[in-house]
């Protein structure tokens, strides 16, 4: 029954008594060969710093997990939840790898909440814990930003993009046009609105366009994505309506009685039905 005591104990955060257990008793993380291993020190890792005294006991040097691997899953699962504290504990007794950046960077977003944080801390402590590294692949900024959007977390996709050469990716060049297709096959609208801001709405429209008729296009979300582009093209058509009422004011002097009162009337209908 240890397994089940170990796991009891993780939901109830009695991480003495488990402390205690881990530490004399025959458990699943004395045997090496055990698969439960990974799995059941990521949930104690997913509780934060309150469990670092049963983390430290597991992966120190002389822990029975005290390996690059499940160090790494510890760094990762802290990355996700956001546990800026345990990372730090962490990076402070030395365990982790120059490549475990890696590891930080693309679970940051992998989360409901947003990353701003734990990116924060990683960005602070790139020279402090990971010499500065400077990666050459992007694989990892463009899974953190991929996650961002695709969990809405809006503030978190502004970070990575606005300081990607603070976290190293100086020559990382964004594929517009891969974010958006990524963003439409999540069905994260609230996203594509965050985009059409700074891409602007023409640019990520048409795509959107485009792109859900295709085969690649995740069609569970068509119904969503499809009403998100029928707002989209409300607020393009109010927006092209208020141009050319204020250009018709510039020229109403030339039109003739009447006419100007006509076109506007028939431009304030079109307007109104938009926003129905």
């Amino acid at each position: 029954m240890t397994h089940e005591r170990i796991v009891s104990m993780i939901e109830e955060r009695r991480f003495d008594d488990l402390y205690e257990l881990v530490s004399r008793v025959d458990t699943v993380f004395s045997n090496k060969a055990n698969d439960d291993q990974g799995s059941l020190l990521a949930d104690i890792a997913k509780e934060g710093v309150d469990a670092f005294r049963v983390i430290q006991l597991l992966i120190s040097d002389g822990g029975t997990m005290g390996n690059p691997y499940h160090r790494s899953i510890v760094l990762r699962v802290s990355a996700a939840c956001g546990h800026v504290d345990l990372l730090e504990e962490l990076c402070e007794k030395g365990w982790y790898r120059l490549t475990d950046f890696y590891c930080i960077l693309s679970s940051s977003c992998n989360n409901e909440k947003e990353a701003i944080p734990v990116l924060t801390w990683l960005q602070k402590n790139r020279k402090k814990y990971f010499q500065n590294i400077v990666p050459n692949e992007t694989t990892s900024i463009e899974i953190a930003l991929g996650d961002a959007l695709s969990n809405e977390l809006i503030r978190s996709a502004q970070f990575i993009m606005e300081n990607k050469k603070k976290l190293g990716y100086q020559k990382w060049t964004l594929d517009k046009m891969e974010i958006v297709t990524s963003t439409v096959n999540e069905g994260a609208t609230l996203s594509l609105d965050y985009l059409s801001n700074i891409w602007g709405h023409d640019f990520v429209v048409g795509i959107v366009e485009e792109y859900i008729n295709t085969d690649d296009f995740e069609v569970y979300h068509y119904k969503k994505t499809n009403a998100w582009l029928r707002k989209q093209r409300r607020t393009v058509i109010k927006k092209n309506l208020k141009k050319a009422i204020e250009k018709l004011d510039t020229v109403k002097q030339t039109l003739q009685e009447g006419d100007y009162i006509i076109i506007v009337n028939h431009m304030a209908k079109a307007y109104h039905a938009c926003t129905q």
